[in-house]
């Protein structure tokens, strides 16, 4: 199943405010974007482990976006609460923010349980100027638009998109978080062990594999400012 709530949970501990729109709202099963701090996201995640069986649990399908949700670019970004289209029809608009808070969030969907999915164009930082109906931020049709070949006729809209360096360094960021999932069987198959990093903005945890012999630690640190975290591993390998 598309798993829009861990990417809820992921996305709220990413942002700083909170977002809505016409599928990040109360009133659908994903619900409204407000932030999480460590312990917030690691109950939130918690709960969907208690709530499926552990063989779904370990199959939900892990996506931020799709054909039908904005693109993660916009749901990270935090000036969508100037309710203002205009702003974004700017080619120069600058997402490095987003992008910023992006790479935060792909290390956590290529680490957690689940099958990680990357909707098309994501892997170089897809995006384009989004519409409001009223008072809520809409996704169609932008967040179909085509592909950004550099390539094939069409400018890709913004300047970052353009780039032919930023592509290749999102695109091998990706990459390497991908690659790393792919050589290690416990982040795949392994257990998820949350831990006190005893600091709100660095979320922490393990995947152990079944025999105990491959484990990998993950720290994840939402603050803008590098933090000094502890973690206590007695026991634990």
């Amino acid at each position: 199943a598309m798993n829009s709530q861990s990417a809820a949970a992921v996305l709220s501990f990413w942002r700083d405010e909170p977002f809505t729109d016409n599928d990040f709202n109360s009133g659908s099963s994903a619900g409204d974007l407000n932030p999480l701090d460590a312990t917030g996201v690691a109950e939130r995640l918690l709960n969907l482990e208690e709530r499926y069986a552990p063989e779904a649990f370990a199959a939900m399908m892990n996506l931020f976006n799709s054909h039908d949700t904005n693109r993660v670019l916009f749901l990270l970004n935090h000036d969508a609460d100037q309710n203002d289209v205009a702003l974004y029809n700017n080619p120069n608009y600058d997402w490095s923010d987003s992008i910023g808070r992006y790479e935060g969030a792909l290390i956590m969907q290529m680490t957690l349980p689940g099958a990680p999915t990357i909707y098309y164009g994501d892997e170089l930082g897809t995006v384009n100027p989004p519409g409001r109906d009223g008072s809520t931020w809409q996704d169609d049709p932008y967040n179909r638009a085509p592909f950004p070949w550099l390539d094939e006729s069409g400018t890709p809209y913004y300047a970052h998109m353009q780039d032919p360096a930023a592509r290749t360094q999102m695109r091998d960021y990706v990459s390497l978080l991908t690659g790393i999932r792919h050589t290690r069987s416990e982040l795949r198959t392994g257990s998820f062990d949350v831990f006190d990093s005893g600091d709100s903005d660095v979320f922490a945890y393990g995947r152990k594999s079944a025999d105990g012999t491959q484990i990998a630690i993950v720290l994840v640190n939402k603050a803008n400012t590098a933090q000094n975290a502890t973690v206590n591993l007695t026991g634990y390998g």
